[in-house]
């Protein structure tokens, strides 16, 4: 998938010759959840999303779909560019717009809170894509409910917005967390990039 998108650092388990590439992972501003919560019971720290467990050589070698990608913004991007263009990009199709459209139907009862995700709601579609347009990070990166998107560790984020065909993918070694809209950095340069678009 990556060689026809010209997505050259894309990678679920990198190559030993990519490893003098990777950013260290800054951890200091990652919230982490106490002990009585159900994230926390659902993702015991020895596997959490923080940079111990993902700094290991092994960890980055091994494809891990949910949290293993390791890339770069631009190929992040590009990946999401496919997406945002009905399943092509630079006139090569990976996907049919019908296949690309079916990934926006949400799943039954998106609307409730997550107890598992600090109580928000976290639209998801059938797919397993994230859905924009919710009033809480990361999901509001995107602003657009019809827009597909995928939050990374400690505040990354990919998203893919069919009807304004804009790609964003947000790549940063410096993790954070936070529940606050008004304080997310994802929905801060959303805004700033639709602005100037």
């Amino acid at each position: 998938m990556a060689d026809p998108l010209g997505a050259a650092d894309l990678w679920m388990g990198i190559p030993d010759s990519v490893e003098p590439r990777i950013a260290k992972l800054d951890a200091a501003a990652v919230y982490v959840a106490p002990d009585n919560n159900m994230m926390r019971e659902a993702q015991p720290l020895v596997v959490d999303l923080m940079p111990d467990p993902f700094e290991r050589p092994y960890v980055r070698r091994a494809c891990i779909p949910a949290v293993g990608g390791i890339f770069s913004a631009r190929s992040n991007a590009r990946f999401w560019a496919m997406l945002a263009n009905g399943g092509q990009f630079n006139g090569v199709r990976l996907l049919s717009e019908e296949r690309v459209a079916s990934f926006a139907a949400p799943r039954p009862h998106f609307e409730d809170a997550d107890p598992v995700f600090f109580g928000m709601v976290v639209p998801i579609a059938w797919s397993g894509f994230w859905l924009g347009g919710a009033e809480n990070p990361p999901v509001s990166a995107p602003r657009n409910m019809r827009a597909l998107c995928h939050p990374g560790m400690g505040g990354n984020i990919g998203w893919a917005d069919p009807e304004t065909k804009l790609a964003v993918g947000i790549c940063h070694n410096r993790m954070f967390d936070t529940i606050d809209i008004a304080e997310d950095s994802r929905t801060i340069i959303g805004d700033v990039i639709r602005a100037a678009l």
